[in-house]
């Protein structure tokens, strides 16, 4: 029913919600990469010591995208990024964060938050006192979703 281009973070987040919305569908999701088990840039700082134009980057292309080979840090904030707001009311985007965080929770990413403690990863709204990402966002991000 549905071809998804491009396995990085947004390709991924819309074949999981299709998944979790539309069960009933056939979703493939179509990605130009190689498994990340495969994944190897050529450029090792002797040999080649810049970016050779590679047909398929093994850094920008395969599953996870470039940030399969990050650090692991995700920014949670409406300020980083681009301009979303443009196109959606604030609040409604800082919910859409606070969901996709749910998500990376409910798959086991570290629920600790660098930067300020006292706010929403960088967010000026603060969380209310004493509650943490994973007390509160966590459990309201995944309690209505079906289960499969």
């Amino acid at each position: 029913d549905v071809i998804i281009i491009g396995a990085g973070p947004g390709g991924i987040f819309a074949a999981y919600e299709l998944a979790r919305l539309a069960p009933e569908m056939k979703v493939a999701v179509m990605e130009a990469g190689s498994p990340l088990e495969e994944r190897k840039c050529p450029i090792d700082g002797k040999k080649v010591k810049s970016c050779i134009k590679c047909k398929t980057c093994a850094i920008m292309s395969g599953f996870g995208g470039a940030g399969a080979f990050s650090d692991g840090k995700l920014s949670l904030s409406e300020e980083v990024g681009g301009n979303v707001t443009d196109y959606l009311p604030l609040d409604e985007v800082r919910e859409l964060i606070r969901y996709c965080d749910g998500v990376y929770l409910h798959y086991g990413a570290p629920d600790k938050v660098f930067g300020a403690q006292s706010k929403f990863a960088g967010c000026k709204k603060p969380l209310p006192d004493g509650q943490s990402l994973k007390s509160t966002e966590h459990e309201r991000a995944f309690k209505s979703p079906r289960k499969r």
